[in-house]
This record gives C-alpha cells, sequence and structure tokens, in this order.
C-alpha cells in the first residue's frame, strides 16, 4: 500500500524530482524561521500576550495544513485519461493520440513528461512533478493561493527583525539584504544575520512570483480556460463566471477553498464539456418556455375571470328580478 502511493506520488523526472525537495525545504525552513528565529524575538522585543501568540500559531498552522495539503492532493488525485472509459470510434472534436494509443476527448493533451493524456490539461507542475487538470485544478489554485499569504504573513513577520539585524535601513544594507550569500562571503555578515536576509529575500521574491501567478490564473477561471486555450484564444468553453468558477471549485466551493482534503462535486467527468454555444441555446429555450408560459396565462385571464364572475352576477340578477 505504501508503496504503491510512494511510486504514484513520486515525480518521472529528475527535474521534478529536485524541483519538488527544493520547495519541501524552503517551505519548512520558513516555518522553523518563523517558529524559532522571528517568534521569540517579537515576544521579547513587543511583550506579546498569550492570546496574540495563539493567534499567530492558528494562523500558520491553517496556512501550512493547506499548503501541503494541496500539494499533497495535485500529487494522489488521478486527473488523466487512464481508467477511463473511452469510446473506439473518434467522435467530433476528439483526436487519436498516437502514443497513449486511444482516443483523446476535447481539452485533453498528451504530457511528455507524465506520459498521459490529461483531462483539460492546464500545465505541468514542476514543483508537483504532476499535471494540472479537471480533477486537481482546485488544488493548484489554492496551493498558490495558500503560499502566497504564506509568503506575506513570512515578510509582514520578519521584516522588522531582518532589518534589525542588518542595522537598520541603508542603501548598504539594502545591497546585503539583496546578496546576502555574497556578503557573507565578503565577510560583511554573520552566518546568522545572513540566513535571515536570505529567508527573508526568498519570502519577498515568491510573493512577488505569485502575486503575478494568481493575476494569471485568475483570468482562466473568470474564463473558463486553460493555458492552450488562452494562447489560442479559444473561448468556446466560457459559460460565465458563476458557472465557470464551479467548474473548477465544485458546488461546495466555500467549503473546497478552505479544506483542502474536503470532497466536492464537479459539473462534469472531464470528458465531455458544454460549450458557450450550446448553454447559449438551451439558456434561450428555457426562457423561451418561461415566457410562452406567462403568455398563455394572460390570455386565459380573462376568461378564467368570467368562469368565476358569471355565476355569481347569474344569481344576483335572478334575485334582482324577484
Amino acid at each position: 500500500m505504501g508503496r504503491s502511493i510512494l511510486q504514484k506520488i513520486k515525480p518521472r523526472s529528475t527535474f521534478d524530482l529536485f524541483s519538488l525537495i527544493y520547495a519541501l525545504v524552503l517551505i519548512h525552513a520558513e516555518v522553523l524561521f518563523g517558529e524559532f528565529m522571528v517568534l521569540p524575538w517579537l515576544i521579547k522585543k513587543h511583550n506579546i500576550g498569550l492570546f496574540k501568540i495563539c493567534c499567530l500559531q492558528v494562523y500558520g498552522a491553517f496556512l501550512y495544513f493547506n499548503v501541503i495539503g494541496n500539494m499533497w492532493k495535485i500529487m494522489i488525485t488521478n486527473t488523466s485519461t487512464v481508467g477511463k472509459v473511452l469510446p473506439t470510434l473518434l467522435k467530433p472534436g476528439w483526436y487519436y493520440c498516437t502514443i497513449c494509443e486511444s482516443n483523446s476527448p476535447p481539452r485533453a493533451f498528451h504530457c511528455s513528461t507524465c506520459n498521459k493524456c490529461i483531462l483539460k490539461r492546464d500545465h505541468h507542475c514542476m514543483f508537483t512533478g504532476k499535471c494540472i487538470g479537471y480533477f486537481n485544478h482546485r488544488h493548484y489554485l489554492m496551493l498558490v493561493v495558500y503560499t502566497w499569504l504564506g509568503a506575506m504573513f513570512s515578510i509582514v513577520m520578519s521584516s522588522e527583525f531582518c532589518w534589525e539585524m542588518l542595522g537598520g535601513f541603508s542603501f548598504t544594507n539594502l545591497l546585503k539584504f539583496i546578496l546576502p550569500i555574497f556578503a557573507f562571503i565578503l565577510g560583511q555578515l554573520d552566518l546568522y544575520t545572513a540566513i535571515v536576509a536570505f529567508l527573508t529575500l526568498l519570502a519577498t521574491i515568491f510573493f512577488a512570483l505569485l502575486t503575478g501567478l494568481i493575476i494569471y490564473h485568475s483570468k482562466h477561471v473568470r474564463y473558463g480556460i486553460v493555458t492552450y486555450e488562452r494562447s489560442h484564444n479559444i473561448y468556446l468553453f466560457d459559460l460565465g463566471f458563476k458557472n465557470n468558477f464551479r467548474s473548477v471549485f465544485g458546488d461546495k466551493w466555500y467549503l473546497a477553498m478552505i479544506f483542502p482534503f474536503f470532497h466536492t462535486t464537479l459539473p462534469g467527468d472531464g470528458i465531455e464539456f458544454q460549450t458557450k454555444d450550446t448553454f447559449e441555446r438551451a439558456k434561450d429555450l428555457r426562457e423561451t418556455k418561461v415566457c410562452r408560459h406567462y403568455s398563455t396565462s394572460e390570455r386565459e385571464f380573462p376568461r378564467i375571470c368570467c368562469n368565476l364572475f358569471l355565476p355569481s352576477l347569474e344569481l344576483l340578477t335572478i334575485v334582482f328580478y324577484k
């Protein structure tokens, strides 16, 4: 059981393996940096009370849980055509994958690294060693968002500590902050200060990079597209923001965004997709039926009134003339 899970999550390429190790080392280095270097300094410097310490710990644990949890879900979620029942006849919009030797549905592309056709493939993530597709797209986006929040949290918590260790803000100290390793080699910084500056610098760099990544991928969610479709200006599957959003995060999106292990039902199977044209035609058909219903009701309203009030009028006439 354990060996099968290990084989499932192990990256196929050496580059992906080192990228995954680098990401895990960096994440845990930042956690240890905050716990054993920054937090004791903040307690001593600002005399932080127990309640604030607990709040910081809970928030940090929440971020860590979501980062690691979403990484894990990306790696163990099968988002390929493996195990799917695919038709033997080539349907319209499908193509034949010569490597997988099977028909591949629309929006699925073959990944040379994973060596599989990925359903609604967005891209290959080197930091998890897996492709991002229909069933793990939500986890990738949440990984980016929570890593971004973690980088922000690290910057806010450690900036004052870092600049105090550097001796205050100045142009010389700014160069030491940007190039802490060279400053250490040249003897301008001791090892402890160089580590503090290096980890704060990494958090700042990743915060900037992840900000751009969030902006980039927000368009994918907004218009219901993937990277290939974006580069080729294909907006065939744009069903509006609400439907596009639910196609990524599912029906229980408010829970899926805060708990990576919560199962949320997606509106499709990753094989068949509703296009913008078919969606609009179905919408127009529903609106036409509603309009016809109200029009029929308006036409029948006088007849209904006559049927209701005519017997009463006849009775009154009989009584009056008697």
